[in-house]
């Protein structure tokens, strides 16, 4: 049986799985404070759709956007 107060707990995601990883970690201390976090790894993290929209609106492939948002409304 693991001590929860004395295990090192490491958590890990990739892409919408990191977002809780991270959040996981940021939060572990008030949220849960009787675990020890001691270490996140997260990878593949989406991107901030607001930047890239607004870069993509700039160029050749404006039309991108809409498809873009397209598929995130309907994911």
């Amino acid at each position: 049986k693991l001590d929860v107060e004395t295990t090192q707990i490491g958590l890990t995601g990739y892409s919408g799985g990191a977002h809780a990883a991270a959040w996981g970690a940021q939060l572990s201390k008030s949220h849960a404070p009787e675990l020890n976090v001691v270490a996140a790894a997260i990878g593949g993290l989406p991107v901030n759709m607001k930047n890239t929209l607004l870069q993509l609106n700039k160029g050749f492939c404006a039309g991108l956007s809409l498809a873009g948002v397209v598929g995130q409304y309907n994911a």
